[in-house]
């Protein structure tokens, strides 16, 4: 599976959890294209989980969070597209879908997809 996924062009498969009252916990999982989209590593978005986090665009936060919590207590698919700046000071566009699941003491783990999306964005809102 890892070797599929590592296959991915320009996007990541990663599974993510948050703990029972919400807090953002640990990324088990990110396939090798997390380099190429976020420039970290695995590695490091297994030590820190807020890496990505901190990246997102202040004006698409609040909403990607509040779709979060909505996605964490209806058990309801979260897809939401946003703004990121990378290390490197490039400013990219994600389209983000997961799906969640329940697992144990309470906490919700989604398995999803991250792509990048900036050149289709920036066709859009050319026109």
């Amino acid at each position: 599976l890892r070797s599929i996924t590592n296959n991915l062009s320009d996007g990541v498969l990663y599974q993510y959890v948050v703990n029972a009252e919400g807090g953002i916990e640990s990324f088990p999982y990110a396939s090798s294209g997390v380099q190429e989209l976020f420039e970290i590593t695995p590695d490091m978005l297994a030590k820190d989980p807020m890496l990505v986090f901190n990246m997102v665009h202040p004006e698409d936060l609040e909403v990607m969070l509040q779709k979060g919590e909505h996605s964490r207590n209806t058990l309801s698919t979260f897809e939401h597209e946003y703004r990121i700046s990378t290390p490197s000071g490039k400013i990219k566009w994600i389209h983000t879908r997961s799906n969640p699941q329940k697992i144990a003491d309470g906490k919700t783990m989604w398995d999803g997809l991250s792509i990048n999306i900036t050149k289709r964005k920036k066709l859009e809102l050319a026109l």
